[in-house]
């Protein structure tokens, strides 16, 4: 698997970098964000790759860095964490998503991970993440918000151009709903939102705030019964209850019917 594996580096705005994992079925992005005093690594994506993940951020950056995660699944919480460990560095993730660490891939003690809470800042000098939980992709699920540049990083957590709710762990839909609906009134005043996802190339165009609202509408629709999904053979095997739905900018919302 390793040599099937590449990392691609790539500016996406002032002091952030998108480092795509891509190969062994994957392709997946985490985000390296630079301050005037620290960084952060936000996800840690799956697989070794042709190049050190810690070494790619090495490159970038001399300055402490902490490693971030907006959820537990294996695509984000992967085998390239050892270095950062080893280097000290501190490792958050939410204690609602600490059993599924390794369900999908590299298996860590669950004191690697510092406590990742609603509300929690990391001031990076220069530069604020707020932590927000919506809860919905799995229980701890969270997104990071730079209000002053209007910079979303949302993991699976909401972007990925599909959400999927379908699985075991997932929250019902009307909790997603909920957050996606605060997660709105978050941003409202925040005119040019730009959002990067944890699966950016899902996406056929840049996301935006005019996501989100479109998000709280299909969740609305397919709550009232305004909306149904269809099945997708693709799904049917493993999630026979699942069924998938599209408006606006979003390519695909997967719920279970069974989990509403």
């Amino acid at each position: 698997m390793e040599t099937e594996v590449k990392f691609t580096v790539g500016a996406v705005a002032p002091d952030i970098w998108q480092i795509n994992e891509k190969g062994a079925g994957q392709d997946v992005d985490c985000y390296l964000v630079v301050g005037s005093e620290r960084a952060v690594l936000i996800d840690s994506l799956m697989s070794r790759g042709d190049r050190r993940l810690y070494d790619i951020v090495r490159e970038k950056t001399s300055l402490p860095v902490d490693v971030l995660h907006t959820h537990g699944h294996g695509d984000h919480v992967g085998a390239e964490l050892k270095e950062f460990i080893d280097a000290g560095c501190d490792i958050y993730l939410s204690p609602k998503d600490l059993p599924l660490v390794g369900m999908f891939g590299a298996g860590y003690p669950s004191d690697t991970f510092k406590p990742l809470e609603e509300g929690m800042t990391f001031d990076l000098g220069g530069r604020k993440l707020e932590t927000i939980a919506l809860p919905g992709h799995t229980p701890g699920s969270v997104l990071f918000l730079d209000r002053e540049r209007r910079q979303m990083l949302s993991g699976d957590t909401v972007g990925s151009g599909h959400i999927w709710l379908q699985l075991d762990h997932s929250e019902p839909l009307h909790v997603f709903r909920d957050g996606v609906k605060r997660l709105e009134e978050e941003i409202a005043d925040l005119r040019g939102l730009v959002i990067y996802p944890g699966h950016r190339s899902q996406s056929a165009v840049q996301l935006n705030g005019a996501y989100i609202t479109h998000l709280r509408e299909l969740s609305d629709m397919v709550l009232s019964g305004e909306m149904a999904g269809d099945e997708n053979p693709m799904l049917a095997g493993r999630f026979p209850n699942a069924r998938v739905v599209s408006y606006g900018l979003v390519q695909s919302l997967v719920y279970d019917i069974n989990n509403l």
